[in-house]
């Protein structure tokens, strides 16, 4: 049986804990305020943090404000990633994409193609693009793919396409700004 006096007892804890939560509550509840801008989140956070702390630090840690920043870190790390789940994401399969309402207009030769395109590029003196961004750039742009069909032809997600057609458009609109005065 455990005296009262010892620093392990449920009591000696309770008054530890209560110590710390006192000094240190107002400012963790800032901070989640701080973080979320949102009131009864931060409530709910402070919460959590000093559930957390109760059951898994040891009596001498109560007090240990970096012991404790961290674990407010770490709380709303946690927070913030159930507050991201993008769910929506699943069903991205079901959305149908956009047919291509464009009329096909090229009917040059390959010859004309690579002259274009080395023209095209040429404008662009700089940029930090694969072959593979470039072309996919071009196919979607010049012959009118969608996303699903570059997918399947590069055997990539939907996703990566449209992150690389997004850098194809960065690195590009960021090089037509560094020439212009």
């Amino acid at each position: 049986m455990q005296d009262s006096s010892s620093p392990n007892s449920p009591s000696a804890r309770k008054l530890a804990f209560t110590a710390a939560y006192n000094a240190h509550v107002v400012f963790f509840l800032k901070y989640f305020k701080g973080k979320t801008r949102n009131q009864e989140d931060a409530e709910d956070l402070s919460q959590e943090l000093w559930e957390s702390v109760y059951t898994t630090f040891a009596p001498n840690q109560f007090n240990h404000i970096k012991l404790l920043q961290r674990k407010a870190q770490q709380v709303f790390l946690a927070y913030n990633r159930k507050k991201n789940v993008r769910s929506f994401l699943l069903l991205a399969k079901d959305v149908p994409e956009m047919p291509d309402t464009r009329p096909d207009r090229w009917d040059g030769t390959a010859e004309d193609e690579r002259r274009i395109w080395k023209s095209f590029w040429e404008r662009f003196p700089g940029v930090d693009l694969t072959e593979t961004q470039k072309t996919v750039f071009w196919l979607k742009v010049w012959h009118g793919y969608t996303l699903s069909e570059l997918a399947e032809k590069y055997k990539k997600p939907i996703s990566t396409i449209q992150d690389s057609i997004n850098k194809v458009k960065q690195e590009c609109a960021a090089s037509a700004n560094k020439e212009q005065p």
